[in-house]
């Protein structure tokens, strides 16, 4: 039984007589059945919504058959008997109005991301400045209990919270700790080296001392600032003598050039769909589903899945615990094809450039060079590259005491 007809309910019906006379009858009055089944000549099985079980006896009575109601099935006839019990209504109306005033109020309040020790402490926080369970949801402001989160507990080094109806759920992430070091009295000692060849165009190093500056041709593995900081006369530009370790570390920005290739087979299965569509629909109550209809859908593996999730929620915005899944098949076919020079060029230089750019460090691609060959059946795709990137990287040094 589908959705629909659980809804408006369902008549299994029975005709016996002049089946064909009584079918071009109802035909004409636009009056259609569902899962008709003949048992017999004289005998018709079928099932029909109760509105138009009304309307068959007319062409019923011209056809001379006799019409026997089998069973009834749908909500309609399973509500019919409590209708006249006032108490269960009234009280089901308490519970949906108490349904939606809960949904007014936070029910849980919800720490990701930090250890548990700490995820204690936000949730005191939080409680200090009125998000708790039990508050009401409309009266919180999530960006400055994100404020006050950063302000008041210094080991976090990011935070958000996030209201969803009557749930709240803090993201946060702590600080990385300081890296230990066998001296107290200096920090880890680290120099900053750069990891690629390139040009410097820009340096911003917070600490070390810098000895490579922009305009300069660097290698992998020079050192762009030391950890060794020699100390200065006041006044003047002559070392005093003193050294102090550091941790070096900053931003180096850099042109670089390199070169990449990539390969693609010529022949290809291709992907092609067939235009159909199969749709389900599935509701959720509390994460729980309700089965009240009968799947439907596509049962092939050949196809693409879409889905889609709605929270059901008041006018208010404020959710309910009830949410629809609707789950699209489209099937495919799988046909070998070609891939033509142009698609070829295409598909590998739009995929070596987002290479580029994600696996380097603040990248920017300026120029991509890329010559397609031919080789056997392969398509084969050569490029010269400049990026600007940062090309520090900080090396930590053990010193022996």
């Amino acid at each position: 039984m589908t959705l629909r007809g659980f809804l408006q309910g369902t008549l299994e019906v029975q005709a016996v007589g002049n089946v064909e006379v009584f079918l071009s009858h109802a035909a004409r009055e636009e009056l259609y059945f569902s899962l008709p089944t003949r048992l017999d000549d004289l005998t018709l099985r079928f099932s029909v919504s109760p509105k138009s079980y009304k309307k068959l006896r007319l062409p019923a009575r011209r056809a001379g058959v006799r019409l026997h109601l089998l069973r009834k099935r749908g909500l309609p006839f399973l509500l019919r008997p409590l209708r006249h019990r006032f108490g269960l209504w009234a009280g089901l109306f308490a519970v949906l109005l108490l349904l939606i005033l809960s949904t007014a109020f936070l029910w849980t309040v919800e720490v990701e991301g930090v250890s548990p020790a700490t995820s204690s402490l936000i949730r005191e926080t939080l409680s200090d400045h009125g998000l708790r369970p039990g508050s009401l949801q409309n009266r919180q402001d999530a960006e400055h209990l994100r404020r006050m989160l950063l302000m008041e507990i210094d080991c976090l080094d990011f935070a958000a919270v996030n209201l969803y109806g009557s749930r709240a759920v803090v993201v946060a992430t702590e600080a990385a700790p300081l890296p230990e070091s066998e001296y107290p009295e200096i920090s880890t000692p680290a120099d900053l080296v750069a990891c690629k060849d390139g040009y410097l165009l820009e340096t911003r190093i917070h600490r070390g001392e810098q000895l490579i500056f922009p305009g300069s041709a660097v290698r992998a593995g020079e050192i762009i600032a030391s950890h060794l900081v020699h100390g200065i006369v006041p006044g003047t530009k002559e070392f005093s003598g003193t050294v102090r370790y550091e941790h070096a570390h900053g931003v180096v920005l850099a042109r670089t050039y390199g070169q990449i290739s990539m390969v693609m087979p010529k022949d290809l299965l291709q992907k092609v769909h067939d235009g159909r569509e199969f749709t389900q629909n599935r509701f959720f109550f509390a994460e729980r589903p309700i089965f009240f209809s009968s799947g439907y859908g596509n049962s092939t593996l050949e196809c693409d899945k879409i889905e889609e999730r709605l929270d059901l929620s008041l006018p208010g915005g404020n959710l309910l615990p009830i949410a629809r899944r609707t789950v699209t098949h489209r099937p495919y076919q799988l046909i070998p094809g070609t891939v033509s020079r142009e698609e070829a060029l295409v598909c590998m230089g739009s995929y070596l450039k987002e290479y580029l750019v994600s696996s380097a460090t603040d990248g920017l691609l300026e120029e991509f060079q890329a010559t397609l060959t031919e080789e056997d059946s392969l398509w084969r795709l050569d490029a010269e590259y400049f990026m600007t990137e940062d090309i520090g990287k900080v090396v930590t040094l053990t010193l022996t005491p």
